[in-house]
């Protein structure tokens, strides 16, 4: 079982790899497989080590993308669940679902709304540095952040509004290929560890106050 186990992890940090080589390269599982001369499935199975990957397909990858052996299987560093799933690949998922639909406003709001999240973490971490100057920003500080959290909160639920608002046909096309299942279980898997590692990490309120 531990050798089945060592197995898996393996193949799963291998493919983590191939995924950033291919999208550091901006190529989709399409493209590369099409190049490669495999399905988008075998690549997706490869990428999310469902298959260990043979050495003549390894060199093939590694040919296409420009990358070397210790690029995909050099020793791997800390394990952290954050660093699991490329955020590229959530983004592409994101991109990909927001676009089935056919609605320039899904795919409006999607876009704004990771702008919007990556604006409020750019902006926290350029003001922890006192030589940053804040007249980047038009913005005050205390309104970006009020407006910003009440955006990451409430925007999915007026997308989802409006999306049942559309009729039920338009609704069926709303999903991602079968070929990305096995993508968007990792990714939900990763994020859902995450969430995890974050409530154990909570202090007891049950525990006494200190004074």
């Amino acid at each position: 079982m531990e050798n089945k186990c060592a197995a898996a992890e393996y193949n799963r940090k291998v493919g983590k790899r191939l995924a950033a080589l291919r999208q550091s390269r901006s190529m989709n599982q399409a493209e590369a497989a099409k190049a490669l001369g495999i399905t988008q499935s075998g690549l997706s199975q490869y990428e999310n080590g469902q298959r260990t990957i043979s050495c003549a397909a390894a060199i093939e990858l590694m040919q296409l993308y420009g990358a070397g052996f210790e690029d995909v299987f050099g020793p791997c560093g800390n394990d952290d669940p954050a660093e699991r799933f490329p955020a590229a690949s959530a983004e592409d998922l994101l991109l990909e679902l927001s676009k089935s639909m056919g609605s320039s406003e899904i795919s409006s709001a999607v876009n704004a709304y990771r702008l919007i999240a990556a604006y409020r973490m750019l902006r926290a971490l350029y003001e922890c540095n006192p030589h940053n100057s804040g007249a980047v920003f038009e913005t005050d500080s205390e309104e970006a952040r009020r407006f910003t959290e009440d955006h990451l909160i409430h925007e999915p639920d007026r997308i989802v509004s409006f999306i049942k608002a559309a009729p039920r046909t338009e609704r069926e096309r709303l999903e991602l290929p079968v070929e990305r299942s096995a993508e968007l279980r990792a990714f939900i898997e990763t994020c859902e560890d995450l969430f995890s590692k974050a409530v154990s990490k909570q202090p007891d309120s049950t525990s006494a106050p200190i004074d």
